[in-house]
């Protein structure tokens, strides 16, 4: 698995724990590589890419670009890992209120639990 820094998307004004290979592709590049939360097909449209209305795609698509890279179930955990934390971090950067913040985290642990599980059963 490559690298993985703290990196600051001006796209995105966000800072997301990513791969060093993503940092040093175009932004269209990342973009067709990767799709967003949820997988192709319909399992896209029913996932939803925001949390009460904070658009999360960025951790998804970090999330993406570390399983296209993966070689190993570890590698595999590994951004699990790292979406999970992203996760978290993207919600406490753009969240200002203190109940959005606790209803975000709160929906954000049942996103992180059926990432994990999905990814469990989909092998």
């Amino acid at each position: 698995m490559s690298n993985v820094i703290r990196f600051y998307w001006p796209e995105w004004k966000c800072y997301l724990r990513t791969p060093v290979s993503m940092t040093t592709a175009s932004m269209e590049t990342i973009l067709e590589v990767t799709n967003g939360c949820g997988r192709d097909g319909i399992e896209g449209v029913v996932v939803p890419d925001s949390i009460y209305g904070l658009d999360i795609s960025p951790v998804c698509r970090v999330h993406d670009w570390m399983y296209g890279e993966a070689e190993s179930l570890e590698d595999e955990q590994d951004a699990d890992s790292v979406f999970a934390e992203n996760l978290v971090s993207i919600i406490q950067q753009k969240t200002s209120s203190k109940i959005m913040l606790w209803l975000r985290l709160r929906r954000a642990y049942k996103y992180i639990d059926a990432v994990v599980l999905t990814n469990c059963v989909g092998k």
